[in-house]
């Protein structure tokens, strides 16, 4: 009895009643509240400085479960994170042994296609240079790295009046030469 009275003094008869129908006591609950501010954000800063009894009811309520609902979204986070990073691998990988299938095809001097050269430009290639822009397109050189080799593709991108790009040209391999003259004060 007197417990109760000491707790009727600190907490709303509301808070009292939901307490006794969680059969829970107010250290227990304090204490509870205490590690959850140490552990989530939203609660601390919704909190403050003040203690869990001047709360809204609403969020009083969340203090008992919320440790275990941010463990198991921590959970839902790194299970999603997880499955990224296998779809991630799965894309590369695929994207390696496309790679490989067009350096083989092209050491077999096999005509590639057009999709096929333009999924090589798209995603396996690093734009070196381009030309003088022309009425339609613009020429364009892109290099292919596989492994220590190097494969040129000249391609034509559209201007945006025609919006039409051409991978006509078969890419051909190359040599990568790095020329560097510096002048040094004497």
């Amino acid at each position: 009895m007197i417990k109760k009275q000491k707790t009727k003094l600190r907490c709303s008869e509301r808070i009292v009643d939901w307490m006794a129908g969680e059969n829970l006591t107010y250290n227990e609950v304090t204490e509870m509240f205490e590690e959850l501010k140490k552990t989530n954000s939203i609660i601390r800063e919704v909190a403050g400085d003040r203690p869990w009894e001047e709360l809204p009811i609403d969020i009083i309520k969340l203090i008992p479960g919320q440790k275990e609902r941010d463990i198991a979204a921590a959970r839902k986070a790194i299970e999603a994170f997880e499955k990224d990073q296998e779809k991630e691998e799965e894309i590369l990988k695929a994207k390696e042994s496309f790679l490989d299938d067009m350096i083989k095809k092209l050491d077999k001097k096999e005509v590639l296609c057009k999709s096929e050269i333009e999924r090589l430009v798209k995603e396996h290639s690093e734009k070196i240079s381009s030309g003088s822009a022309g009425r339609w397109t613009i020429p364009i050189t892109s290099i292919v790295t596989y492994k220590d080799r190097f494969f040129q593709i000249d391609w034509h991108e559209g201007r945006e009046d025609a919006k039409d790009t051409n991978y006509l040209n078969q890419p051909f391999e190359v040599e990568k030469k790095i020329i560097k003259v510096e002048y040094v004060k004497k």
